[in-house]
């Protein structure tokens, strides 16, 4: 563990940039690390830099608040780590970020709000995988895949998406999610609580409230004419929108061949529409 520490401000209230880059042996969770001085709101890791830095696999975090930094928590390189009761805010990027190929991780159970405070746009609640700008090459995308988000609440003022994922991951599963979409920048496409440029997620039983566009926004975004967000299902959510928009707008319909699934048991309240795409009937749904 390499511990860069800046400066103590109190007991309960450390300033520091964590960084662990050793995984245990085992591939079980058996590293936890936990600051908890009577309440997540009195253990608090902040830097100048990223609050905490995870390039190793099989850690739990939790039970602490990241705050007052460049950016929240990173994963990178990281698998089958499990972040939970975790409280990220006020925040100048991103507040939760797994990429380089970190998969198999959970994200439960956390509050992420007042995120992107210098940079708008860029301060995404959670944000899964790269850009395809920031791969090795075109032909590597960065497979962040398989990676779980549940029973979390995002935002307000998250001024960036409340989840991001990126083109080149797959297979993840956000699920029991809250969605507050107060204070959302309208800059670098901020204009939604999820961004779907991933593939063969599945999204369900979240519930979102306020947008200044669309809830869920599905999109392709591929070098070399590539193909992403396809394959995509949305079941049993529901979208407090109070805009124009729809719940779930999808811009790679056609790229994709209307692959993604949109059943009828998504709820749209306060104004726009459900999708601009097609509507599969419940009786084809299975129960989840």
């Amino acid at each position: 563990m390499d511990f860069s520490r800046q400066r103590s401000t109190e007991l309960r209230r450390i300033k520091l940039q964590f960084k662990v880059t050793s995984s245990p042996q085992s591939g079980v969770l058996t590293f936890h690390i936990s600051f908890l001085v009577g309440s997540k709101d009195s253990s608090i890791i902040s830097s100048w830099s990223t609050g905490f830095n995870l390039e190793a696999s099989f850690y739990v975090l939790e039970d602490f608040t990241v705050a007052n930094s460049a950016k929240g928590i990173m994963v990178t390189g990281g698998s089958g780590n499990l972040l939970q009761n975790l409280i990220i805010r006020d925040i100048n990027e991103e507040g939760i970020h797994l990429r380089s190929f970190s998969s198999d991780n959970t994200i439960q159970h956390c509050t992420v709000f007042n995120t992107g405070i210098t940079r708008p746009g860029f301060g995404e609640g959670i944000y899964i995988g790269s850009d395809y700008s920031k791969w090795t090459s075109p032909d590597s995308p960065d497979q962040s895949d398989r990676n779980i988000i549940r029973y979390n609440q995002i935002g307000p003022n998250c001024a960036g998406e409340g989840i991001d994922l990126k083109e080149g991951s797959c297979c993840g599963l956000v699920e029991w999610n809250y969605f507050d979409g107060r204070g959302m920048s309208n800059v670098n496409s901020d204009d939604s609580w999820v961004d779907v440029k991933g593939s063969d997620y599945t999204f369900q039983h979240n519930v979102g409230d306020w947008t200044l566009k669309d809830g869920w926004q599905v999109r392709s975004h591929m070098p070399n004419g590539g193909v992403s967000g396809c394959r995509n299902v949305f079941r049993n959510n529901t979208s407090n929108l109070h805009s124009g928009g729809y719940a779930v707008y999808l811009n790679s319909r056609t790229q994709c061949d209307n692959s993604t699934v949109i059943y009828s048991d998504n709820t749209v309240l306060n104004g726009g529409e459900l999708t601009n795409g097609w509507v599969t009937p419940l009786e084809t749904s299975a129960s989840f």
